[in-house]
């Protein structure tokens, strides 16, 4: 009998890292399978067969654009193709058909999730875990400096992105065309997702900065373009009368001294959760069953009510166990329930 054979693909010859790292996890557990590497120089050389009864796609997502012949290709070689991503905190893996953040199913349909269903008992022990292992240990995506002892009124906290992240794609104020003024040339029609991450920062700052609470924007570490220098440099002008920067300080301080935390769909704005924080969402996002998500100017405006509204502590504690219910720890435990 034939072994069934397993893809990880990789969502660009170059960028295999992920799929390489899940490749050496799980050699010793799937010995009964052929583990075909669909990246470097196998790419897109993987060849069609009944017997390719899963394909792994890291960090894909069918709604990013550049990545559409990508899916076409790996559709016409396997009939079960899977996105995978690391879930916005360490620890745990996701996997959805569609993608991650915006396009994820939990995105378009906050029903998959049952939070009404998940038992207040459940829910108290995730949080006090989730607290005890990222909070109370300083512990985030990136690496955050030591407890300084920050002091501050009250604030929202801006949540920034590298500007040209393809989640970027999912903000509902991506940089609108039509208000271009020239009469030479028609607007282009592709996206220019960095730009359109600056149009949405300045957007919703500029309509926030007038709700008389101090706003801090905290860079993305990774930020590294011109857009986001852009917005760094104005707030410094300033442009804004109540906001301000600070790149220096943990999340996990800001977190609890904030009133609540803003970001277009920041994987940081899952931690702003586990601090039973409001969460203002300005794209779609996977974890935008718990958040209030402003779909156009008037969202933005009507904002300053939910983040001045008492917080539902519990529905939120709720929420962060539907959602991690839904994750894996470990690559081979993802594969398996796929499988199964």
């Amino acid at each position: 009998m034939n072994k069934k054979n397993i893809i990880l693909a990789a969502i660009n010859q170059k960028n295999s890292n992920y799929s390489e790292s899940i490749y050496r996890s799980i050699q010793d557990d799937f010995k009964d399978y052929n583990i075909i590497k669909e990246w470097g120089d196998n790419f897109n050389k993987t060849k069609p067969s009944s017997d390719n009864i899963l394909c792994i796609v890291m960090h894909g997502n069918r709604e990013v654009p550049v990545m559409k012949s990508r899916f076409e290709f790996l559709d016409g070689v396997c009939d079960n193709v899977w996105c995978a991503m690391g879930s916005p905190i360490k620890g745990w893996m996701l996997c959805d058909r569609n993608g991650y953040s915006g396009a994820s199913s939990i995105a378009k349909d906050h029903s998959l999730l049952k939070i009404k269903d998940v038992s207040d008992e459940d829910a108290l022990i995730m949080h006090e875990h989730l607290l005890n292992k990222f909070k109370k240990r300083n512990i985030s995506k990136y690496k955050q400096p030591v407890f300084a002892n920050f002091k501050h009124d009250p604030f929202i906290l801006f949540l920034g992105q590298v500007a040209g992240d393809s989640v970027v794609n999912f903000s509902n104020f991506l940089a609108p065309k039509n208000m271009s003024m020239g009469t030479r040339r028609k607007p282009p029609v592709k996206k220019d997702i960095p730009t359109g991450y600056m149009n949405t920062m300045l957007t919703a700052l500029s309509i926030m900065d007038k709700f008389d609470i101090p706003i801090i924007y905290k860079p993305n570490p990774c930020e590294n373009q011109d857009q986001n220098s852009t917005i760094n440099n104005l707030i410094n002008l300033p442009m804004f009368d109540n906001v301000s920067i600070v790149s220096d300080v943990s999340i996990h301080e800001l977190l609890p001294l904030s009133k609540a935390a803003v970001t277009i769909n920041s994987g940081a704005g899952f931690e702003a959760l586990i601090h039973l924080k409001p969460v203002v969402t300005l794209g779609r996002a996977d974890y935008s069953a718990s958040t209030y998500e402003c779909k156009d100017i008037e969202d933005i405006k009507n904002s300053k009510q939910f983040i001045n509204a008492p917080v539902d502590e519990l529905r939120i504690k709720k929420f962060l166990y539907a959602y991690l219910n839904r994750a894996h720890k470990t690559p081979t435990e993802l594969i398996k329930k796929i499988i199964s």
